[in-house]
């Protein structure tokens, strides 16, 4: 069985999952701490025991890229890079973007995704209807609040 390691740290919530042969096992979230790059390698122990797995079962370990914290995004794929190195796995990256638009499954009309940056801007990915499926692929740009509701 394909096991996947998915962590995401680039927002105000970090997220630990395990997948196994596409379908989430585990799932551990909390809020960003100052801490978090200590607490990181807790959350991926606690998510693997909680699917019955090791970081020996991992097959593929996959980071969150952003936008969003660079401290995030930083101590997330250094903590995986580390660990698939060791493991020799490899590793893959996906954006935030990109992971907000896979949670709503495959649309079949344009999707736009907007995520919170700082100082009242927003990054946002415009994708078209049946794909691409990734956000380096689609239009993507930041833009503030004032270009935000003029559209």
């Amino acid at each position: 069985m394909r096991t996947v390691l998915a962590v995401s740290a680039s927002s105000n919530l970090q997220s630990v999952a395990v997948f196994r042969e596409g379908a989430r096992v585990a799932l551990r979230e909390r809020p960003f701490r100052r801490r978090q790059p200590r607490e990181l390698l807790a959350e991926v122990t606690s998510a693997l025991d909680e699917a019955g797995a090791s970081l020996a079962d991992v097959a593929l370990f996959v980071g969150d890229v952003g936008p969003g914290s660079f401290t995030g995004i930083r101590a997330g794929l250094a903590t995986l890079r580390a660990l698939a190195y060791a493991l020799h796995r490899p590793v893959a990256s996906v954006t935030a973007l990109d992971l907000v638009r896979a949670s709503f499954g495959h649309a079949d009309s344009r999707t736009v995704v907007a995520l919170p940056g700082r100082a009242g801007h927003y990054f946002i990915a415009a994708y078209p209807p049946g794909g691409p499926t990734l956000a380096t692929e689609a239009v993507t740009e930041c833009v503030g609040l004032p270009e935000l509701a003029e559209g």
